[in-house]
Parts: C-alpha cells; sequence; structure tokens
C-alpha cells in the first residue's frame, strides 16, 4: 500500500477535519475517491484505495491485508487514528443502512459523503454521513446531514476499519521464538 506522507499539518486530525477537506476536494474535484488516513505515534499518512472488492467479504480480507502491510513496515508505531472517506451510494432497507463505494443506478440511492474512523487515544468511533445536494446544472448545491435525527437505531459498526485494525495487530505481534 503506498502511502503518502503530508507535512504534518496537512492532514487532518480528527473527523470534522476530515470531512472540511473531503467537502473541499469534492467542491475542486467533483469526487473523492475512498482514502484511508492512518496516523501512529510516528508517523501518519494516507492513500488512495482505487481497487476495493466489490463484496464485503473481499473488503474485509482487502482492509486486513492493508493492515498487515501498514504494520510490517514499523513505521507507524501505535495506532492513534483511522479515517475512511469516500464519495459513495446510500440506500436503506428494512431499516437498514447500506453503502456502496462504487457508481450505482440504482434510482433508490442518495449520493452522499462517506467519512468514519477509530479513535484510539479516546476510545471513539465516528461516522458522518452527508447527502450531496446538487444544483440543476449538477453542481453541488449543499450537504444534508443524514444522521441528525435517524428514524432507526443506529449501531456504529465500522467493518472495514475494523478489519484493517485486526491486520495491524496481528502483524505487530511479535511470534513467540
Amino acid at each position: 500500500m503506498p502511502m503518502t506522507t503530508p507535512e504534518q499539518s496537512q492532514l487532518p486530525t480528527d473527523i470534522d477535519g476530515v470531512v472540511t477537506v473531503a467537502q473541499e476536494t469534492l467542491l475542486r474535484d467533483g469526487d473523492h475517491p475512498l482514502t484511508i488516513i492512518v496516523q501512529g505515534t510516528q508517523r501518519q499518512a494516507s492513500s488512495k484505495l482505487p481497487d476495493v472488492p466489490e463484496t464485503h467479504k473481499d473488503k474485509l480480507e482487502y482492509m486486513w491485508a492493508l493492515g498487515q502491510i501498514a504494520a510490517q513496515t514499523g513505521q507507524f508505531g501505535k495506532l492513534q487514528h483511522i479515517f475512511l472517506v469516500s464519495k459513495a451510494w446510500l440506500w436503506e432497507e428494512s431499516e437498514t443502512m447500506h453503502v456502496v463505494f462504487q457508481t450505482t443506478q440504482d434510482s433508490q440511492s442518495k449520493e452522499i459523503l462517506y467519512a468514519s474512523g477509530v479513535d484510539f487515544v479516546e476510545h471513539l468511533k465516528h461516522l458522518v454521513l452527508l447527502e450531496i445536494v446538487r444544483n440543476p446544472d449538477g453542481q453541488i448545491f449543499s450537504y444534508g446531514n443524514l444522521l441528525d435525527n435517524p428514524a432507526f437505531g443506529l449501531p456504529l459498526a465500522t467493518p472495514l476499519e475494523d478489519a484493517f485494525v485486526s491486520g495491524f495487530h496481528a502483524a505487530s505481534v511479535t511470534p513467540p521464538l
């Protein structure tokens, strides 16, 4: 996983910063590819994830492998934050939200900005789902927070981040002699 290392001040360090940078990217580029931001005690880096598999099981295996690769570099130290951010599509079915990162033509889906994260310092998980509202010319007009008043219970599961963390920790364990 080639990860870029921008200046320390360039990477956001909390979910609000991640969302702000993602909104700026969407306005400038009209798109935001799936991106992971990893912050450890020794290093922080980000990487676009262009080849994410389609099935959920394959995505979990992919993220687990990325976590292993990141840990094997030995450059991050102890994990502090992990963020995933992307333009995505969301639809609801039987009071369950489904999010996909590939373009969909499903008429029931909403174009959204997806941002999630795990904060190991504060022991928190974050999820932001902003509906992208476009004007008649197709330009982004505004964002609507889809989680302001959810009509259903929202268990905060972050399976992709959890898979990355599991892979990271599995590779971080020193094998017995």
